[in-house]
């Protein structure tokens, strides 16, 4: 399901109504997948302090834990109306690979969807030889930025 369709049918649902009559600063902050792990997005909103993430496998809320951020940066509520395919957005990251990394070979994929200068897909591709492919990639498929590194030193 693409992200957007997840938030939408979120939105729909009791839980969410409920939740949100108790939570009305919260904002759509991110999602989260691990399309080899589990298909269905994780859906995280925040008021800037907090955040509620909610499973949609399961339709439950992980409450009120506390953001993970640099202590200068402001998180951004995302914009669902204008979102790239997440199809498009990893063949954007395949064919970057192929082009910049064709050494490597994934084999699970980290998906977020956050706003970072502006709404992105941070995509992580975890490879064969223990390094990590991350590329963000912006809502028209072009790639912001792409790297390449160890998970482990070697020494």
């Amino acid at each position: 399901m693409e992200f957007d369709e997840a938030v939408k049918t979120l939105q729909e649902t009791k839980e969410y109504k409920e939740w949100k009559t108790k939570h009305p600063k919260y904002f759509l902050a991110h999602g989260f997948l691990m399309p080899e792990e589990n298909p269905h997005w994780q859906l995280g909103f925040s008021d800037g302090e907090h955040v509620s993430t909610f499973l949609l496998d399961t339709l439950q809320v992980i409450d009120e834990q506390e953001v993970n951020k640099q202590p200068d940066s402001v998180i951004q509520e995302l914009n669902i109306e204008k979102f790239f395919p997440l199809e498009k957005a990893k063949e954007v990251f395949e064919k970057m690979r192929k082009e910049k990394y064709s050494q490597e070979q994934v084999y699970k994929l980290v998906i977020i969807i956050q706003h970072i200068e502006k709404d992105c897909y941070n995509i992580t591709g975890l490879t064969h030889s223990f390094k990590t492919l991350n590329m963000k990639i912006d809502m028209n498929g072009n790639v912001i930025s792409h790297s390449c590194e160890a998970l482990v030193e070697q020494t």
